[in-house]
């Protein structure tokens, strides 16, 4: 059986967008703050020559 995928298309009104941006800020933030965290877990350190990514998977994180 193949899959099929529907858009639902939908106009949001302007008296909405004030607290669209306000979400989409908080959203952002959270965003940033999780990459943050997983490139400091993922940063290992070598004497002498300073960090390496060592590459954390989806399960590490």
């Amino acid at each position: 059986m193949e899959t099929q995928t529907k858009t639902l298309s939908v106009r949001i009104r302007d008296k909405h967008a004030t607290l669209l941006r306000q979400l989409a800020f908080a959203v952002n933030q959270v965003w940033n703050a999780a990459n943050a965290e997983s490139a400091e877990f993922s940063r290992i350190p070598i004497p002498g020559d300073g960090w390496i990514n060592g590459g954390t998977s989806a399960f590490d994180l």
